[in-house]
């Protein structure tokens, strides 16, 4: 009997955290799904850490071996505190941003209050608005595609329009 009643509460835990989940989703779509990416072809941008009151951030070109910018944010203002780009001068790589478009990716990016953003080539969009772990959960295609799963290094499967949920979540 007990065992009984601890599935029965663990399903409506499962059960209430998908919904709460679901909802998050279907907000920040509603929010953000006419949005306008095309600042960001191209590039991925990702938060790292949170160090002394600063946010940090990890900016990248896509595509290719190209080192990233170490990007640090004021948590209570939203401003800029550092732009490093110490991997690429231990690499010799030459610059690929310069400081004012990193600046702008920033301040655009910070707007959607997400944790990733990757946009490629095609103008794809991937997406981690919330939770701060590394690979993202929604694809929203430039074009719909018509098909219910898409496979873009991981599986995504048609949430709505032509936004895909990772099958992983």
């Amino acid at each position: 009997m007990k065992s009984t009643l601890f599935l029965i509460l663990g399903l409506l835990g499962t059960c209430s955290c998908s919904t709460g989940f679901n909802r998050d989703i279907d907000k920040f779509i509603s929010k953000h799904g006419e949005e306008d990416f095309s600042q960001f072809v191209g590039t991925s941008i990702s938060y790292r850490d949170s160090d002394f009151g600063t946010d940090i951030f990890i900016v990248a070109k896509q595509g290719g071996n190209h080192p990233p910018y170490v990007v640090g944010i004021n948590k209570s203002t939203k401003q800029i505190t550092t732009i490093d780009d110490k991997f690429l001068r231990q690499s010799n790589h030459v610059p690929y941003f310069n400081h004012e478009q990193i600046r702008k990716f920033m301040k655009r990016f910070l707007d959607f209050d997400a944790q990733l953003l990757s946009v490629d080539k095609d103008s794809n969009v991937f997406i981690r608005p919330f939770y701060a772990e590394y690979s993202p959960i929604l694809l929203r295609l430039n074009t719909k595609a018509g098909d219910t799963v898409i496979r873009k290094g991981i599986v995504y499967n048609l949430y709505r329009g032509n936004w895909y949920l990772s099958a992983a979540k």
